[in-house]
């Protein structure tokens, strides 16, 4: 999912339990995060069990691509276990 924010806005990413962890990268722009600000090609990871990451663009927006890794397929999941 491709987020295009405008000077601090504001948007919810994709719920990471609906899959098996997330990336957001910032491609553009500044991402506020935990009190820092995310440039170009920083990112952050969430694994299934964290909740929904809430965005906020810095003063001047940001571009953040949202890239969620999807469950396993079932026939995958033995395979995975071992």
């Amino acid at each position: 999912m491709f987020y295009r924010l405008p000077p601090n806005g504001s948007a919810q990413g994709l719920a990471p339990a609906s899959g098996v962890g997330q990336y957001t990268v910032v491609v553009g722009g500044a991402l506020l995060h935990q009190g820092q600000a995310l440039h170009g090609l920083e990112s952050v990871y969430l694994s299934p069990d964290e909740p929904t990451l809430a965005m906020t663009a810095g003063e001047d927006g940001a571009e953040v691509l949202q890239l969620q890794f999807p469950p396993l397929a079932e026939e995958y999941r033995a395979t995975a276990a071992n």
